[in-house]
């Protein structure tokens, strides 16, 4: 399996998109192959190719995270202007990468497949602060 690389758009501080319609999680949308999001597809058995497990995919945040300003703010992440008019968007879906402590990377993305075809990544790193933080 080849993954795809990351696509700069030339300027520091923007998201770097996944040229996603070379993965099939991408494609099913775009085709009417699948519906949902990235956890059902996880779920799914179109998701044989992809070896990130479903239990690992968390959506979005908890209420709490969402509702309070400072741990909303950072998971305001930057998108292409043409995604979002404002070049920010409030990035809750996220990858558990390792353990599930808070210390474990996270990687926080905006499925945007229904409509571009693209997933953006707009954070990689430290677990984000939260409210065991």
């Amino acid at each position: 399996m080849s993954y795809p690389r990351l696509v700069r758009l030339g300027r520091p501080n923007r998201p770097a998109p996944l040229p996603s319609k070379e993965r099939p999680f991408a494609r099913s949308p775009a085709d009417g192959a699948a519906s949902g999001d990235f956890l059902s597809w996880c779920k799914s058995e179109a998701s044989s190719a992809f070896p990130f497990p479903a239990a690992k995919v968390a959506m979005r945040e908890s209420d709490t995270v969402a509702r309070k300003p400072k741990l909303r703010t950072e998971r305001m992440l930057p998108v292409p202007e043409a995604v979002e008019p404002g070049g920010r968007v409030f990035m809750q879906a996220h990858l558990k990468i390792g353990g599930g402590n808070t210390i474990a990377p996270r990687l926080h993305f905006y499925d945007d497949c229904p409509r571009s075809g693209k997933v953006y990544v707009g954070y990689l790193g430290p677990h984000l602060r939260n409210t065991l933080t």
